[in-house]
């Protein structure tokens, strides 16, 4: 899916230098949240940490809100990324085995960087513009909803769509309760094997 501008964004990059310059602005948007909190991010603190104007900034974030819109985004596009990739090697193995790997992908995305996800998850309003937020997730589903609809342990679900909705809410909750509060069942794999187990008895019993 291509990305889509958030609607108080203002500049679009579409060179390799203007790429480059959003890209360090958002890498020393993340850096502030983790180092410094949320109470403390604002964009004069971003553009310093950047080692540019705020003019320059403010050429592509009009304001805080645009730039913790865009580390959301990159979070969610990470997550269908991983998921695309992914598609083509599962469809053919069991449904254990591409639960499982889902779960594992999901559970090492939010272990890099925690502080910055649970920030994001914990401390930051909602944004007004959550179409864009919308379309990824609904985009993320679809791409399970084709992973999982031939497949010989799900394609009796009547409701597919419901099923995998529930799946990535509760995979979501877990994943961040766990990440960020760092449980010793996070490290040795009890939490992957939990949701493993979880999600196949829920969609082969659905």
């Amino acid at each position: 899916m291509p990305k889509k501008p958030t609607a108080s964004q203002r500049k679009q990059p579409t060179q390799s230098r203007s790429r480059q310059m959003v890209k360090t602005i958002v890498d020393s948007a993340a850096r502030v949240l983790i180092d410094e909190g949320y109470e403390s991010f604002n964009t004069n603190r971003v553009a310093e940490v950047a080692g540019i104007s705020i003019g320059s900034l403010y050429q592509y974030f009009p304001n805080k809100k645009a730039l913790i819109e865009e580390l959301s985004k990159q979070h969610l596009l990470q997550i269908g990324e991983s998921i695309n990739k992914d598609t083509i090697k599962l469809k053919h193995l069991p449904l254990e085995d591409i639960v499982r790997r889902l779960v594992r992908s999901h559970i090492q995305l939010h272990k890099v960087e925690p502080e910055l996800h649970r920030i994001l998850s914990n401390h930051v309003p909602e944004t007004s513009a959550q179409s864009w937020k919308n379309e990824l997730l609904i985009d993320i589903r679809e791409k399970l909803f084709q992973l999982l609809s031939q497949h010989a342990q799900t394609r009796h679900i009547k409701n597919l769509s419901l099923a995998l909705f529930i799946v990535m809410e509760t995979v979501e909750a877990v994943v961040h309760a766990a990440v960020f509060e760092q449980t010793d069942e996070l490290i040795n794999g009890a939490v992957e094997e939990q949701l493993t187990r979880l999600i196949v008895g829920y969609l082969t019993s659905s």
